[in-house]
């Protein structure tokens, strides 16, 4: 399971970015209404910010990385988290808890700069999640906690399962980063988590995006349902629109496993054309070197010179002989050894 789950991480970066997008596109239809509310428009950034950057793994994965773009993604990631983060703080202010002020972004910038100078780009990556993803997600949960304290019905069971997402992702993408050269990366991470449960953290990571995705699209449909009709008559609209939603996502996720699909088959003919190529190359270095051997061999074996050494002649047979295979070398190209071997595999010159 482990190995196909391995082979199928493009599919997984597809549907867990676009999870991310429908996060995003759920909280544009709850708009900030009062001052009282909570900050929607800073989770829907976060949530089409990461998706984009769970795309753009998809397109490194797809037609190789270089480490300006990984530089790239991994900017992009800290601003997502920064999005989420802010949306924790100005949510619990909004809601009337006490929360540190934008300066707290500083220490947390410094401490992700000095891991990428000292420990390259994995620990700054590994160190954005620790310093910004963990406390966002945990924080938004929490935020969410104290909105469904004024909440009932089925809105407070839909906030609910939006904290248990966001909690749960803020631990997955928080605490199981990639490895880097400290404690607890070098031991708490992306590969040691694969060898463990047996299947990719992405893979977790973008089921439980698809969770806070449709848990945010449902609470947002409920709220404004229930704004604008009685609660038996938003029941019935909340139930037609879940069956529209659901064949829609089906649909595309059906589409992206097409997609990533054709992408990896032509991926792989272009991987064994390139080894054709090679493979083609090597051959025929080969044989040049092969003939050139082979010749080289046939020369000597023609040679008069060659044979009184062989039917036992002197020191001056000897001469003559190691004559020939230095000249023989140097005819082609002087850069091997030859030798001159009697039957019994002796070496005469």
């Amino acid at each position: 399971m482990a190995e196909f789950l391995g082979t199928q991480l493009d599919y997984i970066f597809f549907f867990y970015g676009l999870a991310f997008i429908l996060l995003g596109a759920a909280c544009f239809t709850i708009q900030d209404r009062d001052p009282a509310d909570l900050p929607w428009t800073l989770l829907a950034a976060f949530g089409i910010a990461h998706g984009v950057n769970e795309w753009l793994h998809l397109l490194a994965l797809s037609i190789g990385d270089t480490p300006a773009f990984a530089l790239l993604r991994l900017i992009l990631m800290a601003a997502s988290y920064v999005s989420l983060l802010e949306f924790a703080r100005l949510g619990a202010i909004r809601l009337g808890v006490k929360a540190p002020g934008r300066w707290i972004y500083g220490l947390l910038f410094l401490s992700i700069a000095l891991a990428g100078v000292f420990g390259g780009l994995n620990a700054a990556n590994a160190v954005a999640r620790y310093a910004l993803g963990l406390p966002g997600g945990v924080g938004a949960g929490l935020v969410f906690v104290r909105l469904s304290t004024g909440l009932s019905g089925s809105e407070r069971r839909w906030v609910i399962r939006i904290v248990a997402g966001l909690v749960l992702y803020g631990i997955a993408t928080g605490v199981i980063v990639p490895a880097a050269p400290f404690w607890p990366a070098s031991v708490l991470n992306q590969d040691a988590f694969l060898r463990a449960i047996g299947m990719p953290i992405q893979l977790l990571r973008g089921l439980l995006a698809c969770w806070m995705a449709f848990s945010l699209w449902a609470f947002g449909q409920q709220k404004i349902l229930l704004a604008v009709a009685s609660p038996v008559h938003a029941g019935k609209l909340y139930r037609r629109s879940v069956w529209t939603f659901v064949p829609l996502l089906v649909g595309i996720l059906g589409l992206g496993w097409g997609l990533t699909e054709y992408l990896g088959r032509v991926s792989q003919q272009e991987l064994q054309g390139n080894v054709r190529k090679s493979l083609g190359l090597l051959v025929s270095r080969l044989r040049i070197v092969t003939s050139t051997a082979d010749d080289v061999a046939k020369s000597m074996a023609e040679s008069p010179w060659v044979l009184p050494v062989l039917s036992g002649g002197g020191e001056h047979a000897r001469d003559e002989a190691n004559t020939v295979v230095d000249l023989s070398m140097g005819a082609a190209g002087g850069d091997g050894i030859a030798y001159l071997m009697d039957g019994s595999g002796t070496v005469l010159a």
